[in-house]
């Protein structure tokens, strides 16, 4: 969602009486709502605490710094009392940036005396008076008696979803900066509630307490799951649909401000009227307060549900990882000094950060370089060990000697670099300097990194096989971040094939992106946690287990026959690259070896033998002699095979050799490691028939909760047993290919005295 923020619109921090700058017509947006709500609500976060905010400061005001910071808001009505304590820090940080600022204390101890008179000092801060304040009350009544109704239609008719209710309720702290919209559009809404036939009404009722997490969707992913959102704490509280006379009454009476008594109090009371009838317990919950104010769940209702792992399915779900912002580092093996970021499409701001100053530890916020760079234009940047530098096409010289930089705001950059493909990149791009050099770091959800890495790497169209790659590359990225994979890295994944490739938002396949949503936030789990996920680009008709090819214990991968039937074709078999082959000279052998092994003039290697193959036909082990010998593990070799005869050359390590009279014949089946999925086949089996979470079954047997998968004929549409006649036709001519392949090895094991590998 593209946003703006409007130049006389006020921002708040938190709840105010809003009849004060109403009185006058500002305009008024609450921060909290426009940062939650925005694309990528975590980047803001991010932004603070690479300006030095901490990780353990409320991530709720490093939002808003984030969101000020990103969208030039230049005025702000800061709750600097009975809100976040971090409030207060905010405002001394941004008071050198912002054109006005307004203040709002709620008064502690609680005191109806001393709310009067801090109501009556902010109305003189806007020029206006107590009366017109209450008058701009009087109109605002009507809203909040349509809010009330609202409330009612949620959970005593069902006719409302809990997460419309959220929704409209949380809009009551500011009315979306326009009272009289606002009505007008909630209006519209209860015309259509009032006469739907659907009923949201489900057994289970639960009720959500304290601040919110930064989630948007949360209801959604509950409600998805057969319960109903009945009560919301903080945004029933906003609505205010109290008969209270006047504003030091109504504000006296929202508990927030005021502590944890005071909220229980207001919760006992609000869900009083709820659960008269209809629900069954209320349960106690008065500590969790005492671990802070952050959302969890109490069961209305008695029974026991399922709140992230819908019963019957063979995935867990990892409720909003797609919206997890992830640090992805870009061109992390290059040396990069010089570059051109132009904005292709949105208008970015800039924020470049000067080294600290020598008596201090950290960059003092006023000493930002801060613009904006519309689109169409660039900005061009050069790297040096005392920080780089720059200038924009529109000819602003930035000559700062810059350590840290950040993009944000738009929606497309595109990165160019000497001598390396032109990239394009959405999300927030973070600039650093290392040593003499310039690094990348690309800041996006989860979800963006999916679409990219699969986009690129799996070549099949069918849905299922699709979804299962999504699956398959989400675990992987979950298991990478949550392992320190670049623990010592400023980033959590990169983009090299090294962590699954990202290629930023070029080549993004639609139906890829539609497949990640089908499939949103389900990961593979063994033994309940998420593992390692291997997977290939074609296993050949079998795959290996890795402890076989690399020395691991991974349990949640077995050997197995990527075959539905013991004499059915591979799932893999229509793959170009199901069989290859490869004619080399031996001095072409000799040169590999030398250029790759060598140590010395005694460090000469003449030939390699196989000395270990794993059960599918894998070499795993290889000795190399010369007047030395060296052993080396199949997979460093399979990887010096690639760098020196290119990534098409040799495609896997499932080789055969045939020795002829001027060359050497390599043939083989497959490409890559050969363990976990196979891509192609999981094509293959989507082909068949198989759904996402069969073909995951039959890959990763040992998953929890796998579909068990006979060695049989296998049909999802009824049919039975081998006989069936396109399986049947597939098994024939699959009989009459290795029949055909086996005459022909024997002719020429006959003429070249061809002896396979055992």
């Amino acid at each position: 969602m593209k946003m703006e923020f409007p130049n006389d619109a006020w921002g708040i921090t938190s709840t105010i009486p809003v009849e004060v700058p109403f009185s006058v017509n500002q305009k008024i947006l609450d921060l909290n709502n426009l940062f939650v709500n925005s694309d990528s609500p975590m980047q803001y976060i991010r932004v603070a605490e690479a300006h030095g905010f901490p990780r353990t400061c409320c991530a709720w005001i490093k939002g808003i710094y984030g969101f000020i910071r990103s969208f030039g808001v230049k005025r702000v009505i800061f709750v600097t009392g009975g809100d976040c304590s971090n409030t207060h820090s905010l405002m001394e940080t941004l008071s050198s940036e912002l054109e006005e600022i307004r203040t709002f204390s709620y008064p502690y101890p609680r005191s109806l005396n001393l709310l009067d008179a801090e109501i009556s000092r902010f109305c003189a801060s806007f020029s206006t008076t107590r009366a017109l304040a209450e008058a701009s009350g009087k109109t605002l009544e009507p809203i909040r008696t349509a809010l009330s109704e609202l409330d009612q239609l949620t959970w005593k008719d069902g006719l409302v979803s809990g997460f419309e209710n959220f929704k409209w309720l949380v809009s009551s702290s500011d009315f979306m900066g326009n009272p009289s919209i606002f009505f007008s559009n909630l209006n519209q809404f209860l015309d259509l509630a009032r006469n739907r036939k659907k009923s949201f009404n489900k057994a289970i009722k639960i009720g959500l307490l304290g601040i919110p997490p930064i989630q948007a969707d949360l209801i959604n992913i509950i409600e998805d799951r057969g319960v109903q959102v009945v009560y919301n704490e903080i945004p029933h509280q906003f609505a205010m649909t109290g008969k209270e006379k006047d504003l030091p009454s109504r504000y006296n009476a929202y508990p927030y401000p005021y502590g944890v008594w005071a909220r229980l109090e207001k919760i006992k009371e609000e869900v009083s009227e709820i659960s008269k009838g209809n629900l069954l317990a209320w349960p106690s919950y008065r500590n969790y307060f005492f671990y802070g104010f952050f959302a969890f769940f109490f069961l209305i209702s008695t029974h026991p549900v399922e709140l992230f792992a819908q019963k019957g399915e063979i995935l867990s779900t990892l409720a909003g990882v797609d919206n997890e912002i992830v640090r992805i580092g870009l061109f992390a093996e290059s040396e990069i000094s010089t570059v051109r970021i132009s904005a292709i499409k949105g208008t970015w701001t800039v924020t470049f950060q000067q080294f600290p100053s020598s008596n201090t530890s950290e960059p003092l916020f006023s000493q930002d370089t801060v613009f904006q760079i519309p689109e169409g234009e660039d900005v061009a940047l050069d790297g040096s060990s005392k920080g780089f530098w720059g200038i924009t096409s529109l000819g602003k010289e930035l000559r700062g000697g810059y350590f840290k930089g950040f993009f944000s705001g738009g929606e497309l950059l595109e990165i160019e670099i000497p001598h390396q493909p032109i990239r394009i990149f959405g999300g927030t791009l973070e600039v650093i300097k290392k040593e003499a050099f310039l690094s990348f770091v690309n800041i996006v959800p989860l979800r963006t990194f999916l679409i990219s890495t699969v986009s690129n790497g799996i070549p099949s169209s069918e849905l299922e096989a699709i979804k299962s790659q999504v699956v398959v590359s989400r675990t992987f990225s979950k298991y990478a971040m949550g392992s320190g994979r670049h623990a010592s890295d400023s980033f959590d994944l990169c983009d090299k094939s090294h962590c699954l490739g990202y290629f930023g938002e070029v080549n993004f396949r639609e139906l890829v992106e539609l497949m990640v949503d089908a499939v949103k936030d389900k990961v593979m789990t063994f033994k309940g946690k998420v593992f390692f996920p291997f997977f290939q680009n074609i296993c050949g008709g079998k795959i290996s287990a890795p402890k076989d090819i690399l020395g691991l214990e991974n349990e949640a991968h077995k050997q197995i026959e990527d075959r539905l039937t013991p004499l059915g074709p591979e799932n893999c078999f229509h793959s170009p690259s199901f069989s290859w082959r490869l004619e080399l000279t031996p001095e072409k052998v000799s040169d590999f070896l030398e250029f790759s092994f060598a140590q010395g003039a005694s460090g000469v290697y003449l030939k390699w033998d196989p000395t270990r193959i794993d059960p599918t036909g894998r070499i795993t082990q290889i000795d190399l002699t010369g007047k030395r010998k060296k052993t080396v593990s199949g997979v460093d070799f399979f990887e010096k095979l690639k760098e020196y005869f290119g990534e098409n050359a040799f495609k896997s390590l499932r080789i055969k050799i045939q020795p002829m009279r001027q060359g050497i014949l390599f043939y083989g089946n497959g490409a890559g490691l050969g363990m976990g999925l196979c891509q192609m086949g999981a094509d293959g089996l989507a082909k068949k028939g198989f759904d996402f979470l069969k073909v995951l079954s039959f890959y990763y047997p040992e998953m929890d909760g796998a579909i068990k998968i006979e060695n049989s004929a296998y049909s999802s549409k009824g049919r039975k047993g081998i006989k069936d006649d396109f399986e049947l036709e597939e098994v024939k001519q699959k009989v009459r290919h290795e029949k055909s392949a086996q005459k022909k090895n024997k002719t020429a094991s006959d003429t070249f005295k061809f002896k396979p590998l055992k």
